[in-house]
Formats: C-alpha cells, sequence, structure tokens
C-alpha cells in the first residue's frame, strides 16, 4: 500500500519541512544584516523630569544668591557698625585725653593755688610777727599806768596806733628845704626839690605818690617836707642810706605819731637827767626799731641825739 504525501506547505498544522527551514533562516539572517539599528528616542517623561531638575537647580542657586545677598548685607552692616563703633571709640579716646589734659592743667592749677596759699601763709605769718612786735613795741612806747596822769590805752587805741605806724611807715619826713618865693609855684617848687634829694641818696628811687609841707605857712619859718611813697621799702631804703650823701643842713626822718614822738621826748628828759646825775656814756639809739638809753661805745661818751628813728 502506498502512502499519500501531502503537499510542502499544504494544510495548516503542517510543519515546513528541512530545507524550507534552512531557507527560511536563511532569509532571517540576511534581513537582521539588512536592519539600520537607531538610537531609542527619549521618553516625555526624562524631559519632564530634566526640567524639574533644571527648575529645582535654579531654585537653589536663586536661594543660594538671596543667601550671599543677605550675608553681603549682613557683613556690610556689621563693617558700618565696626566702623561707627571705632569712630565712637575713638572720639572716646579723644574725650579720655582732653579730660587727662584738663585735669593736669587742673592739677598744676591746684599746685600753684596751694604755693600761692602757702606763700599767703607764711606771709600771714610773718604779718602776725610784725603785729605782736608792734604791739610790743607799744606795751614799751606807751604809758602803762596812770602815775603820770595819763589814761591807761585801751585795745582800740592799740589798734588804732598799730594802724597809723603802719601807714607812717611808708612816709618820710624832710626838714631843711627852703621854702619858696610867692611868685614860684609851691607844689612844684616842692616836688623837683624832693625829687633832687631822693636821687641824691638813691637813683634807683620811684616818683613819691604825692609831699605836702606841714603846718601852717610862717613868716621866717621853715615848714617840713612830708613824703608819701607806696610801700615802706622805699622809705627804708632812704633812711638807710641818708648818711651816705651830703645834704648840708637838709634831715630826714621817720614820720612817727604822737606817741612815738612823746615817747622819745620823754627818753631825751631821762638822758639828761641820768647824765645829770653823774651817768656817762649814755646814748639814746634804736634796738628793733624801739628807741632806748644805752652805754655809748664812743670813747668820749658824746654822740648825737636822734629826733626821730635812722
Amino acid at each position: 500500500m502506498s502512502v499519500q504525501r501531502s503537499p510542502t506547505g499544504s494544510g495548516t498544522n503542517t510543519r515546513p519541512c528541512g530545507s524550507q527551514l534552512k531557507y527560511t533562516e536563511i532569509q532571517t539572517n540576511e534581513s537582521s544584516t539588512n536592519i539600520t539599528h537607531r538610537n531609542k528616542r527619549k521618553e516625555p517623561n526624562d524631559s519632564v523630569r530634566i526640567c524639574s531638575e533644571l527648575s529645582d537647580l535654579k531654585k537653589q542657586m536663586s536661594e543660594i544668591m538671596e543667601m550671599i545677598k543677605l550675608t553681603s548685607s549682613s557683613q556690610a552692616e556689621n563693617i558700618n557698625k565696626l566702623s561707627n563703633d571705632i569712630s565712637t571709640i575713638k572720639n572716646q579716646v579723644s574725650d579720655i585725653s582732653s579730660t587727662i589734659v584738663n585735669i593736669l592743667s587742673e592739677q598744676n592749677n591746684m599746685k600753684i593755688t596751694v604755693n600761692n596759699l602757702q606763700n599767703a601763709n607764711e606771709n600771714l605769718r610773718k604779718k602776725i610777727d610784725v603785729l605782736e612786735s608792734d604791739i610790743n613795741k607799744i606795751k614799751d612806747t606807751l604809758p602803762i599806768s596812770t602815775s603820770d596822769g595819763q589814761p591807761r590805752p585801751t585795745y582800740e587805741e592799740i589798734v588804732s596806733e598799730i594802724n597809723e605806724r603802719y601807714i607812717r611807715s611808708k612816709n618820710i619826713v624832710i626838714v631843711g628845704v627852703p621854702e619858696p618865693d610867692m611868685t614860684t609855684d609851691r607844689h612844684i617848687y616842692d616836688k623837683n626839690e624832693v625829687g633832687k634829694i631822693l636821687k641824691m641818696i638813691n637813683p634807683e628811687c620811684p616818683e613819691p605818690l604825692k609831699t605836702h609841707r606841714l603846718g601852717k605857712l610862717k613868716p621866717d619859718y621853715i615848714r617840713p617836707l612830708k613824703v608819701y611813697f607806696s610801700t615802706d621799702e622805699t622809705a627804708k631804703v632812704l633812711l638807710r642810706n641818708k648818711h651816705t650823701v651830703n645834704l648840708n643842713n637838709i634831715k630826714i626822718f621817720s614820720d612817727q605819731t604822737p606817741n612815738q614822738r612823746r615817747y622819745i621826748q620823754n627818753l631825751k628828759k631821762e638822758l639828761e637827767k641820768r647824765t645829770a646825775d653823774g651817768e656817762i656814756n649814755l646814748t639814746i639809739k634804736y634796738i628793733k626799731d624801739i628807741p632806748k638809753i644805752i652805754k655809748s661805745t664812743n670813747e668820749k661818751g658824746k654822740e648825737n641825739i636822734p629826733m626821730a628813728k635812722n
């Protein structure tokens, strides 16, 4: 019995034969060699993702820029604040320097004031010593008892005597300057004559404050001239140096109070009495500005008795 063969490729469920399979594979290989491979196109989702990333990056960069701007602004503010603080410190240092200078100046002024106070205190002490000395002098020159009929001096009288002696210590009395005639200006004449005498004794003598005659004008009488100065030192210099020049008949005395003149008159009377009683070599001499009767060192026992303080 013969077997019937179906035609090649007939039938739906038939499988190609081996030779036919190989042909198919050959075709498939040839087709694969002719295929052009192309890159796969990006999907829309990738673009969105990239754009989102770029957007985030831009946002981050913006935030970074904002932070940089804020930092720069903060730094600028800090720098300005620091600059202002430095300026304030400089001003404070300048104020402190000025204060120190003022303190030093005030300290120097205080030192000067203290020195002035010390000098004033020393001058006051000297004045007190002078006042005590004057009081002692007045006690020696004023009557201290009523045995001679004169009242005891009061405290006010002693103070008044001290003040008057202080005022008169700046003056001198010149005796022997001739009176001008009636046709001459008396004031100018006396001023010129006194100036000549003073320059003879002390060429550097300052000009007197004023000059005037003592007493009333009388015929054949030469009135003493009282000369006033601003300080007692000028009067002292003239009194000390009056014996160094020849003034002929002109005499110069200190300006004494009535109590001083009365005291010297009493001393002269006492000197005459003691001399009459047999005492010798007695004279009147000023010791610490107080006239006293002492033993004279002159062998002859004779010495001019001063009419006023030398």
